[in-house]
């Protein structure tokens, strides 16, 4: 069922937060709790489904309609690997940033191989 599959986006994509997921796809979080709640037995709309495959990026539209395959496509897969890979490059060259600027207050030589340290 679609709600399995947008159960499954706002766990993956969204850390379980409905709220965003809603804004993001622009209907109301009512509209969501609808769609689980056993009473009402919302079900879901053509314009939903329209909805949160124009807006997220990257999402598998077979998957989200039938269930099959894989919820991102390979293409958005790989683009947020290389987004991740970028993020942690830029956390590391600010880490490393930082070091050099604590040792430089230091007085201690921020390269490796210092031209002391070749004298030596």
């Amino acid at each position: 069922m679609i709600k399995d599959q947008i159960r499954e986006i706002i766990d993956k994509m969204y850390n379980g937060k409905v709220e965003p997921f809603a804004r993001d796809i622009g209907i109301s979080r009512k509209t969501i709790d609808n769609y689980y709640n056993p009473e009402r037995k919302g079900k879901v709309s053509s314009e939903v489904i329209e909805s949160i495959a124009s807006s997220i990026e990257g999402i598998n539209c077979e998957w989200l309609i039938t269930g099959k395959g894989e919820m991102l496509t390979n293409d958005s897969l790989e683009s947020e690997k290389e987004k991740e890979f970028r993020e942690r490059i830029d956390d590391m060259s600010n880490e490393i940033g930082y070091y050099k600027h604590l040792l430089k207050i230091n007085g201690i030589a921020t390269e490796p191989f210092s031209k002391t340290a070749d004298t030596a």
